[in-house]
């Protein structure tokens, strides 16, 4: 959840004047659209779960994730992977609009390898029964912000339809249909291009739910002056927060006040941490 802005409005009311607040929120995603050139396949190819005593950790029946591939190694290091429970996040999880978490399958991610991605990370899913739901099935993954770490925004990595397209300037067209899920062998990729997942999620979705894709929640919180006296000031403090799920811009607010009330300060933070 990014905090977009927050900005403090400090008004000078005449008596008995009622105070109204309109407010108007355009919102344009542009979306992290990617240009690469398609000369030559950067296809994730150092496997993490082999590497140092690395393996991984799957259960009984062999669901869980089977494969972690990176881009650049700089350093290497052993990785293990665990099925976590909701509290061992290490914060409250709250999926966007439309997901909910599939049998409980939240995966943690310690390594101490240092890499980048690209990365391309294969799950087993053998519990999943109907073809209908393994095509309802998403990987999410959080992505900190350096604002609020302990509120991440929850990105998509699942390996399908808008991720075909883009794959497409980086991979060849073997190497994508490698990666198209597979519901015959249950298996489902996640890729990103430049992201580390650390904590992903299988997700279930619900199409007749969630919201049209380049769209943004944006939630606003505020206080205000308790008491109004006439002549002194009043201040209205409002945070205006991004849950999600994808990335708003140019977003204005406009506050229209009572024309019997002047406005004499305005102030305004940013709290957004840039996405790379």
């Amino acid at each position: 959840m990014d905090e977009i802005f927050a900005f403090r409005i400090r008004m000078k009311p005449y008596p008995r004047t009622l105070f109204f607040i309109l407010l108007v929120l355009p919102v344009v995603f542009i979306g992290r659209g990617e240009v690469v050139s398609a000369q030559e396949s950067q296809a994730p190819r150092v496997e993490l779960l082999t590497m140092d005593g690395s393996k991984p950790n799957l259960s009984a029946t062999g669901e869980g994730i089977t494969s972690y591939k990176i881009g650049d190694l700089y350093d290497r290091g052993a990785t293990q992977i665990n099925l976590l429970k909701q509290a061992d996040a290490g914060f409250k999880i709250e999926l966007p609009l439309g997901y909910s978490i599939f049998n409980n399958l939240i995966y943690g991610v310690k390594t101490k390898a240092v890499f980048t991605g690209p990365t391309d990370i294969t799950f087993k899913l053998p519990s999943v029964r109907t073809i209908e739901t393994f095509n309802q099935l998403r990987i999410l993954y959080a992505e900190y912000d350096l604002a609020e770490p302990d509120v991440p925004k929850w990105i998509d990595a699942t390996f399908a339809e808008d991720a075909l397209q883009r794959a497409a300037g980086w991979l060849s067209e073997a190497e994508i249909k490698q990666r198209s899920r597979d519901f015959e062998t249950r298996t489902l990729h996640a890729v990103t291009r430049y992201d580390v997942p650390l904590l992903m999620i299988v997700a279930l979705l619900d199409p007749t739910r969630v919201r049209d894709k380049r769209t943004a929640d944006l939630v606003i919180n505020g206080t205000a002056t308790q008491q109004v006296t006439e002549g002194r000031l009043v201040t209205y403090e409002l945070k205006v927060t991004n849950k999600g799920p994808d990335t708003a811009n140019a977003i204005s607010l406009h506050a229209a006040p009572s024309a019997r009330c002047i406005i004499t300060e305005q102030h305004y933070k940013t709290g957004t941490t840039p996405r790379p």
